[in-house]
């Protein structure tokens, strides 16, 4: 991991459960309500403290490489195997364009930031060469979105191994709300939180990076977890664009698949809740529509990781398992599974539990 409160995974989590966060002062980016009022500097999570304003590739490859380095590092593989996979979560920043005057391009258009066409391609290139890795990835892929591209990439990863197309996957997250196109999105959707707007995100960024194997090598000496996503209303359409389902009905089925597939309940629910209302109404109306059912998630105490990392997007499910797989290696979450819940700003939903390998 590479968060605003730790370089990796057991300073982050160790960070989040001692309740610690390191908000900065973003003062380069002047914040107006709706009203054209200013309501001062917003505060955010910063992880890239020597570019703490940088955006696009820049940005990405920045907040990733060491990340991906240190998951090289640790790996007990041979770090020039040739069946490895690499699949990588990054944001989709058409879902963030502003139609701000002063956010537009020369030509009209909304000024954004694009990772696509030949940039995205070379993203990933880019990632390993920057990390020092010696590896001809066999297979990957990049997935663009928001919170769900994380649960996206890991059961695509999921889905190479057991074919045998790879032997090891490395499935990524790199995210980033602090440069100035994805804040000036964020204030005119009232999406952050700010004076004028309580119920809003504190912007974050982050990278995390895990190793996947087979059971096969995993029982051979790594340290093992299990990973079973979970999936509702598959959606890789505009928000504007989807019609409405109902609160709680995607993630209900995200839920109850991914708990099916486990064949187990879990002791610990990791949500990305972040202080906006719908996505709180989506997983209260989860819960209530799964009561029944599994009665002991009425009860499940509840993580939000987004307290100490801010919203970071499509790192936020890598985060959240990697909180996950210290606080069961470490035994302070008082049960062998762990629920992991990630919703988009799409109708997309997400699940995934983590529990101990056999």
């Amino acid at each position: 991991m590479n968060t605003a409160v730790g370089p990796d995974a057991r300073t982050s989590a160790a960070a989040f459960r001692a309740g610690i966060s390191r908000a900065t002062e973003l003062d380069y980016f002047v914040a107006l309500d709706d009203e054209d009022t200013d309501v001062g500097p917003l505060a955010g999570h910063v992880a890239m403290r020597n570019a703490i304003h940088s955006e696009g590739l820049g940005k990405m490859v920045g907040l990733g490489a060491g990340t991906l380095r240190s998951a090289l590092a640790s790996s007990n593989w041979r770090v020039s195997s040739d069946r490895t996979g690499f699949y990588l979560a990054v944001p989709d920043y058409s879902l963030r364009e502003t139609a701000l005057p002063e956010s537009q391009n020369e030509d009209g258009a909304p000024r954004g930031i694009r990772l696509a066409g030949e940039t995205r391609e070379h993203l990933l290139e880019r990632l390993l060469r920057t990390a020092g890795a010696e590896v001809k990835p066999a297979v990957s892929a990049v997935f663009l979105g928001d919170n769900c591209a994380f649960v996206r990439a890991l059961d695509a990863a999921m889905t190479d191994l057991s074919a045998g197309k790879v032997d090891r996957s490395f499935v990524g997250g790199i995210d980033s709300f602090l440069d100035v196109p994805s804040l000036a999105w964020g204030m005119l959707h009232r999406r952050i939180k700010c004076d004028s707007n309580p119920v809003g995100f504190a912007p974050g960024e982050a990278a995390v990076f895990l190793e996947l194997t087979s059971p096969e090598a995993a029982a051979a000496g790594a340290r093992g977890y299990v990973c079973r996503p979970g999936f509702g209303k598959e959606s890789g359409q505009r928000p504007d664009s989807e019609a409405a389902l109902p609160a709680g009905v995607g993630l209900t089925l995200a839920i109850r698949d991914a708990i099916r597939q486990a064949q187990r309940e879990c002791g610990v629910a990791i949500t990305d809740l972040n202080g906006e209302v719908d996505r709180a109404s989506d997983w209260g109306s989860a819960l209530v529509r799964l009561g029944e059912e599994f009665p002991g998630l009425r009860q499940i105490p509840v993580w939000t990781p987004v307290a100490a990392f801010g919203e970071t997007g499509c790192a936020s499910a890598g985060l959240s398992i990697g909180v996950a797989v210290e606080a069961l290696d470490r035994a302070y979450a008082h049960t062998d599974s762990i629920l992991i819940v990630s919703s988009s700003a799409t109708n997309d939903r997400g699940a995934v539990i983590v529990s101990r390998a056999p």
